[in-house]
């Protein structure tokens, strides 16, 4: 406890802040009192010294700490300041008026009244926006969830590295070169061996890959087919180095099948490469390719021995991105409630699996008409109130989730669909997209939908708002707290946290398992369990009834 707020290189600061409080409170009573102006003239230094010591040096891992202690040290020097002044103007009335301040020390004390209250204010304002515009970064800094400060970052000798990339240059060396960088972003004083920025003799490619603590592998296109990529694997086999795999597959950005990359490998290193070990799928969006990093960061965070104790997790949960929200964070404040089209294949998978992570949400399925019972009014009428009907109709109905894979459209099934969704465009019913990319449940590139969906659906703008990605676990934990502020959810404050305890504890460590067995399941392709899905009309829901619980106390909050 008395390290773990300073940086570790500057673990030995808490002993500096000791010396600096004794020097203040025990040397000035061996200076006689005959001296008093010397011992504020000595508190006087030592507070100046700490000032540009503790802005030089910033030994906290949290900004704001630093602001904090700086803005101390930044008073006391000022208050010693203006007591040094007093004592001079109380002993010679023609020396204060020189300063400017009259012939009593009050003019001082006003002064420096002033004074101080303008400084501190200027650097608690300037301290407010370093924080806003840290944490405004489009990537933000890696912490740890139980105490929202920096992961400590484990010494290397100079020559040493964290983390070495292998990679083959053909089909990966541009997604490695933004691996790095985003993690030096999120993981300040990490070193990253790259060898377009590192390497300085080919020949020690080895030596490299032993002074480094974890090795990742960027399985792309010829990985194993390279020489050098192979003579990496073989000294991280020899010198037992941890692995963390990394998987690109965008088959047009230089990416490889996870199975024809495991076939690709030689025989004797495959079980040291992938038995036993999950693989990372690289992703360029955001919030998808911060979960990425956060699993790259956390398999060479365990490498290190401050954390190689660290109970496994699928989502890395004991870390989080400042400002990132998870599922369970994520709450509907009024009850909503969610339409599908049992003509849309996958969709009542899909809202099931929503309801049963989401407090407040409601199923309700629907056939060819659209889910609204206005629309034939719709047309009746002047156009303000056929405009008020269709507002007020879509006001009530909520939502329609439309799911698109490779069986939404098609054959005659699908041109029932196309009836539906026109019917619900014609009753100003809001569609929200969802995109499956899971080969498993049918998912496949968002440009089969052009040839698949009607000509009339695309040029009347269905396609206008950008679709949800959904991708197989653990990323679909992503894409589920995306659907979720898409529909409305609102994410938890404070006093909603405190009322929303209760459903928290409810989430204990089995059911955390059970949720992520559920999603595994789903990215395998195994039948989700829907017969559970209530109708709206009896408003009763799938999940436990802590979750009305929640809900209601939210609500009271």
């Amino acid at each position: 406890f008395l390290h773990r707020d300073y940086k570790t290189q500057l673990f030995w600061w808490e002993a500096i802040e000791l010396l600096r409080k004794l020097t203040l409170t025990g040397v000035p009573l061996l200076i006689t009192d005959s001296q008093e102006t010397a011992r504020v003239i000595l508190a006087l230094l030592v507070s100046l010294v700490f000032l540009v010591l503790s802005l030089v040096a910033q030994p906290f891992k949290r900004n704001v700490d630093n602001w904090l202690y700086a803005a101390i040290q930044l008073a006391l020097t000022l208050i010693y300041q203006a007591v040094l002044l007093i004592k001079v103007c109380e002993e010679s009335s023609e020396v204060c008026e020189t300063f400017g301040f009259g012939s009593s020390s009050s003019g001082v004390f006003l002064f420096f009244l002033v004074f101080s209250t303008m400084a501190l204010g200027a650097m608690l304002v300037l301290g407010v926006a370093q924080v806003f515009y840290a944490s405004s970064r489009s990537l933000p800094v890696l912490q740890l969830q139980k105490n929202s400060t920096p992961p400590d970052l484990y010494l290397v000798d100079k020559t040493g590295f964290h983390l070495f990339l292998s990679h083959t240059w053909q089909s990966g060396q541009d997604q490695v070169a933004v691996i790095k960088r985003q993690l030096q972003l999120c993981l300040p004083g990490v070193r990253i061996f790259l060898d377009i920025d590192d390497l300085a003799d080919i020949s020690a490619l080895e030596t490299y890959v032993t002074k480094s603590t974890a090795v990742l592998l960027f399985l792309s296109k010829g990985y194993f087919a390279s020489r050098n990529c192979l003579r990496e694997v073989r000294r991280s086999e020899q010198a037992a180095k941890p692995l963390v795999l990394v998987h690109e597959s965008d088959l047009g950005k230089g990416g490889v099948s996870f199975d024809d990359s495991r076939a690709e490998c030689p025989e004797d290193l495959r079980n040291f490469v992938f038995n036993g070990r999950s693989t990372i799928r690289w992703h360029r969006i955001g919030g998808y390719q911060r979960l990425s990093l956060k699993l790259i960061a956390d398999g060479l965070l365990r490498a290190s021995p401050a954390y190689a104790s660290q109970k496994p997790d699928p989502l890395s949960s004991w870390l989080r991105f400042s400002g990132e929200l998870a599922l369970h964070e994520i709450v509907f404040r009024r009850s909503l409630t969610l339409h599908f089209s049992a003509l849309n294949p996958g969709a009542k998978e899909l809202c099931a699996e929503l309801q049963t992570r989401l407090a407040g949400l409601h199923l309700k399925e629907i056939g060819e008409q659209p889910p609204s019972s206005t629309v034939g009014n719709v047309a009746q009428g002047s156009a303000a109130s056929r405009n008020r009907m269709s507002a007020e109709a879509s006001a009530a109905i909520g939502p329609l989730l439309l799911y698109l894979n490779k069986e939404t459209f098609m054959g005659t099934r699908g041109a029932r669909l196309a009836t539906t969704v026109r019917a619900a465009r014609a009753a100003n019913t809001r569609i929200v997209l969802v995109h499956e990319n899971d080969e498993a449940l049918g998912g496949g590139p968002f440009s089969w939908h052009f040839s698949s969906t009607p000509a009339d659906l695309i040029s009347d703008g269905l396609f206008s708002e950008l679709a949800i990605e959904f991708f197989e676990f653990p990323h679909r934990e992503v894409s589920l707290a995306l659907a979720a502020r898409a529909l409305g959810a609102k994410p938890l404050n404070s006093r909603e946290q405190i009322c929303f305890r209760g459903w928290a504890k409810a989430r204990s460590p089995p059911a955390v398992k059970d949720r992520i067995a559920r999603s595994e399941s789903l990215a395998r392709g195994s039948e989700v369990p829907v017969d559970e899905i209530a109708s709206d009309d009896d408003g009763t829901e799938i999940s436990d009834t802590t979750r009305d619980t929640a809900r209601d106390a939210v609500a009271r909050v």
